[in-house]
């Protein structure tokens, strides 16, 4: 290698560092998380548990009211053809005591019988909206409010209880959030002030590719591997070529790292500070032996996702 490209691969082994001092961050944030999400479950089943009570009650005093709604409309259409019945059925009883009127008194007698009945048992039940009310479903859907009630109330003297512990998981657990997605923040601003003139931030995802080429002689400055990186960009090779780049720094880390020693120990010293500079919750964390730790614990990791996942917790800060 030469002078320059010793110079560029410790300036990518840097920012892959850093990278990975982030990941760090993101990884603690999880198992924070998860540990919330744990010691949570107990409020949250009940929270569910609570909701979904809540829905179905919902649900039954709605089924009932249809119910009492179709008992109405009944008992309206019942009171009708009785008042018709009781009108033409008197109107009869009049007729026919009345000797010319009788045969008319007949027809009264007839039609109130008719009439209420055709309606009732032929014209109502084909009509296209008609629904049988049903006594019996009411009732049952009455015990299952009672009983839903009665859970709903639980629920919630359940969670009265478990609210105050809670509260304060939620308050520890957003204040980890904060200083992590801080530390990110802070950790983002340095590789920016140090690397961002070197190579633009779009590029830091593909790093790993970047290492390939430089090992592999493909180029010799970052604007031909610049170059390079846009053209694959643009190819359907781009995930196969980042996946064998990781692979390939795998197992060439080591010759990168002695073949650019002098730079790569100037490199992560200057990085570190510059955090520290940044954040006094690393102090004396990211010296030069901690970054060049972090560097190669994440070896096994693509660059992009070290680069994702550090933009999104920095979109959250």
């Amino acid at each position: 290698m030469t002078d320059n490209v010793r110079y560029i691969v410790s300036k990518l082994l840097s920012l892959r560092a850093g990278m990975s001092l982030a990941a760090n961050e993101a990884d603690a944030l999880a198992k924070v998380e998860d540990e919330y999400m744990e010691a949570d479950k107990e409020y949250q089943s009940n929270l569910v548990t609570l909701r979904e009570s809540e829905r179905v009650l919902k649900n039954c005093e709605r089924d009932i009211e249809g119910e009492r709604y179709l008992l109405k409309k009944r008992s309206i259409r019942r009171n009708l053809l009785f008042l018709f019945f009781f009108i033409f059925a008197l109107g009869g009883g009049v007729l026919y005591f009345m000797e010319p009127y009788r045969l008319l008194g007949y027809a009264c007698f007839a039609i109130a019988v008719i009439f209420p009945f055709i309606v009732s048992f032929i014209i109502v039940p084909k009509g296209k909206n008609y629904k049988k009310p049903n006594k019996r479903l009411i009732r049952d859907l009455e015990k299952e409010c009672v009983k839903l009630k009665k859970s709903i109330k639980e629920s919630n003297i359940k969670l009265k209880q478990l609210r105050p512990q809670h509260d304060k998981n939620e308050r520890v657990y957003e204040n980890e959030r904060t200083y992590r997605t801080l530390n990110v923040k802070d950790i983002y601003g340095a590789l920016y002030e140090q690397h961002s003139k070197l190579l633009p931030t779009d590029y830091w995802k593909y790093v790993d590719i970047m290492f390939y080429y430089f090992e592999a002689k493909k180029c010799d400055s970052i604007e031909v591997c610049r170059a390079l990186i846009d053209r694959l960009v643009q190819s359907e090779f781009l995930e196969s070529s980042s996946v064998k780049a990781t692979h390939n720094l795998n197992l060439r880390f080591s010759k990168l790292v002695s073949a650019s020693r002098l730079y790569l120990e100037q490199e992560l010293a200057t990085v570190g500070l510059k955090i520290e500079r940044r954040n006094a919750n690393f102090s004396g964390i990211v010296q030069e032996n901690k970054l060049y730790s972090d560097l190669k614990a994440r070896l096994g990791l693509n660059s992009q996702l070290l680069y994702e996942n550090m933009v999104k917790l920095i979109t959250i800060a």
